[in-house]
């Protein structure tokens, strides 16, 4: 499996050629916008221009993305803030957190910090198996078959909470939503590397909202130590031993800070027309 490796925040940002058409649903008339292969609310800098027709840019953006980004309630509300990562719309962006604190009898307390004090947290998932269904022969099921996995700043928290204590207000979390947005990710990368007529693609339909078949082209595993390479982290290639061969991804957001590693299988490769010389 021949790998390309990129980073995220801190480097100089890479524009690809121009797709020229829509990467989702094919489109090739009206306007086609850019594509941010990592969310630019994340410090993406990878940009596949001509990418996206305005339909599906707005699914991406406000289903997937804007669940997961927005900066009052979304998945990565925390780390963004605390992270002071980009944003379009600094006027809106919020100065105070509420947090939620439940003890041990049950008793509930609301704390509001500073955002840039809020506790640092991280929320993902792992899944049951080390690799997707597709490649292990599965059937495609809409049934979620993981745990959620959280990781926070324990300093951060014990500044709030007692030891014994809950807290809730680091963000709301869906699998499924944040799964299309890995895969939203991994079928920009894909397509920013090896082109669009050089896979058939599984993802479309699911980062779309039209299947909801994550588990069979996405596992997760909890990776044990910190990649320290960048603040995000993106590895693809060929996966040679099948015929035709898997083009598979690897993406771990906040890599830095020790969170699970994505598994993608973005598609197969698509025979050589011309067939063997």
């Amino acid at each position: 499996m021949t790998t390309e490796i990129l980073n995220g925040l801190g480097k100089r940002k890479k524009v690809f050629p121009p797709v020229g058409s829509c990467i989702y649903c094919g489109e090739r008339e009206g306007t086609l916008g850019e594509e941010h292969i990592i969310p630019f609310g994340l410090g993406g800098n990878l940009i596949l221009p001509k990418a996206s027709c305005p339909k599906c840019s707005d699914i991406t953006g406000r289903q997937v993305e804007g669940e997961v980004l927005n900066a009052h309630w979304g998945t990565y509300s925390s780390p963004r803030l605390r992270l002071n990562l980009p944003t379009r719309k600094p006027k809106k962006r919020p100065e105070q957190r509420t947090i939620k604190i439940t003890d041990a009898n049950g008793e509930t307390r609301t704390v509001t910090v500073k955002a840039s004090e809020a506790p640092l947290a991280f929320l993902g998932f792992t899944t049951e198996h080390a690799r997707p269904g597709v490649l292990r022969g599965a059937e495609p099921s809409d049934r979620f078959t993981g745990s959620i996995w959280l990781k926070y700043d324990t300093d951060d928290v014990h500044k709030l909470a007692k030891p014994g204590e809950n807290f809730d207000g680091v963000g709301r979390f869906s699998p499924l939503t944040y799964g299309r947005m890995i895969c939203k990710i991994a079928h920009s990368l894909a397509v920013a590397e090896y082109g669009l007529d050089s896979f058939a693609p599984y993802l479309p339909d699911l980062i779309l909202g039209k299947s909801n078949h994550l588990m069979q082209y996405v596992s997760a595993q909890a990776s044990p130590e910190p990649d320290n390479h960048g603040l995000h982290n993106l590895h693809i290639g060929w996966l040679e031993k099948a015929t035709p061969a898997y083009l598979v991804a690897y993406v771990r957001l906040f890599c830095s800070f020790g969170t699970p590693d994505y598994m993608v299988v973005v598609g197969r490769r698509r025979p050589d027309p011309a067939g063997p010389a």
